[in-house]
């Protein structure tokens, strides 16, 4: 074989290896480049999904913020209140504040039950039902010249008395007569000065305690 022909055979071959280098890279390139998509996608479907997940999580987390706010509340105590404790002994039980027909001022009343209901206007009895069962803390506030009890089973469900509140009282006429439980909490003084009538005041309230 003559030299030129073993050089010819010699350029084919650097030929050859360089094409075939070539390929290889471009190749690689390509699934460089297909690597690199898939990853991309890949992060961008996480990130979309974290999006999604942390929006759900906030979204219940509001959720039950709103649960909270829209759910029965503690009422504070109102000074100016006349202030008793009342006992539903059982689920769907009621209590009954009674007025005394007897007094000159008319009854223009606002009621606080304490389980999130609140009456306002009440000019004559009243009576409330308590879902559940439990002690309630009542608010009466407004013209409420006298509290009036005679014989009747909603009597034994007056607890205390609280807090007597700016109520100018007329009357206590019957006002506890057969609370067999009452006792007195208040530490103020109740606004007397009207008071003319005192008869069976506490008749059979045998816990009485003032």
């Amino acid at each position: 074989m003559s030299h030129l022909n073993i050089f010819k055979n010699f350029i084919l071959a650097i030929s050859v290896l360089v094409f075939a280098i070539s390929c290889s890279k471009d190749n690689a390139d390509r699934n460089s480049i297909v690597v690199d998509e898939e990853t991309t996608t890949e992060n961008t479907i996480t990130e979309e999904t974290g999006e999604d997940e942390n929006t759900e999580e906030e979204e219940e987390v509001v959720e039950e913020e709103e649960e909270i706010i829209e759910g029965p509340q503690d009422d504070p105590y109102d000074e100016s209140a006349f202030i008793i404790t009342w006992e539903a002994a059982y689920d769907q039980d009621y209590i009954w504040i009674r007025t005394n027909p007897d007094v000159d001022t008319p009854y223009n009343f606002t009621v606080n039950w304490g389980d999130g209901t609140i009456d306002t206007g009440l000019s004559e009895n009243t009576i409330h039902e308590y879902a559940k069962e439990g002690v309630y803390t009542v608010q009466i506030t407004g013209d409420f010249p006298a509290i009036y009890n005679d014989s009747s089973y909603a009597n034994t469900k007056l607890l205390t008395v609280e807090n007597w509140g700016d109520i100018k009282w007329e009357s206590m006429n019957r006002a506890f007569q057969n609370c067999t439980k009452i006792v007195f909490n208040a530490t103020d003084v109740p606004d007397l000065s009207r008071v003319t009538d005192m008869y069976a005041m506490f008749a059979s309230a045998t816990f009485f305690n003032s």
